[in-house]
């Protein structure tokens, strides 16, 4: 019964008469005109403005990895994320997304740097985004991601996620800024000079971390809510396996004035990664990049 469908049901007509209603924890509809609910499909496929999911309240737009993934909220409101550098290095090859052969919601962009995919999800709720190490790093597996369309905060995601509280964690004056020194052409060169900073912001951070929280970035403003990168999670091998322990938190590593763009840097721990043996790979870095109405 389409009248009858909300956002998180569907209602169905019995062969008794009986009308049987199908609830959902997740959103299986969105609202396409006043009074109409659509079915959301995930899968990504060919439009005019290239690969894209557009059967949603959002559309996730795919461009070559040096444009990298748009998502474009009901409000017209743009946030994007590109995979922007390895240990300070940016790509030296552009490449294209792919659409996954067994599950068409599911976009590679393959090699992005030797050994390293860039995989994202569309699902029901918005975008999310993994790193995938098909072999061990050289270096120490830093990756970076340049996010713009919004403005990232340090955070404390309690174990409910409508605690989470943007703003909580005290960053020292002048840390962040410390650490904004990098640049566009500091990521051509492969510059690490900020990773000191960086150190002293993630200590200051976890000195003021409430009981049961894990670390996040997320958006301020009129974005709240609607974009956040963590907690993040590493699995290893073909038959994912989760790790604990074995990852740097996200953080905001600098921001590109004059792109409006946040660098957010996610790594495992170098000396776990590099005494892996080839069986234990793929290794994949969930940074939990959350895009969307809700998450």
């Amino acid at each position: 019964v389409v009248a009858k469908r909300t956002a998180f049901s569907q209602s169905f007509r019995r062969s008794d008469g009986l009308l049987e209603v199908r609830a959902s924890a997740q959103p299986i509809a969105f609202q396409s005109e006043p009074g109409k609910f659509e079915l959301i499909d995930t899968s990504v496929s060919e439009t005019k403005q290239g690969l894209a999911a557009t059967k949603n309240s959002f559309q996730v737009l795919f461009g070559d990895s040096q444009r990298g993934v748009t998502v474009v909220l009901e409000s017209g409101e743009r946030v994007a994320s590109r995979p922007a550098a390895l240990d300070g290095v940016a790509p030296e090859r552009t490449v294209q997304a792919e659409v996954d052969k067994s599950d068409d919601s599911v976009v590679w962009y393959r090699q992005v740097w030797p050994g390293v995919d860039v995989r994202y999800t569309v699902r029901s709720t918005g975008l999310s985004e993994d790193v995938v190490f098909t072999s061990a790093p050289a270096g120490a597996g830093a990756v970076t991601f340049a996010v713009s369309g919004a403005e990232l905060d340090a955070a404390w995601l309690s174990p409910a996620p409508q605690e989470l509280r943007s703003g909580d964690v005290a960053i020292p004056q002048g840390s962040v800024a410390a650490s904004s020194a990098m640049t566009r052409s500091d990521l051509q060169k492969g510059s690490t000079d900020q990773l000191g900073e960086l150190a002293a912001v993630r200590a200051a951070a976890a000195s003021e971390r409430p009981a049961g929280a894990v670390p996040t970035l997320a958006a301020r403003g009129e974005l709240a809510g609607k974009v956040r990168f963590g907690p993040v999670v590493v699995t290893t091998g073909a038959d994912p396996v989760f790790v604990e322990d074995k990852v740097a938190s996200p953080l905001v590593r600098s921001t590109v004035v004059a792109a409006g763009e946040s660098l957010v840097e996610v790594s495992a721990d170098r000396g776990w990664m590099s005494s892996l043996p080839p069986a234990a790979f793929p290794v994949v870095i969930d940074p939990d990049l959350a895009i969307g109405p809700t998450w």
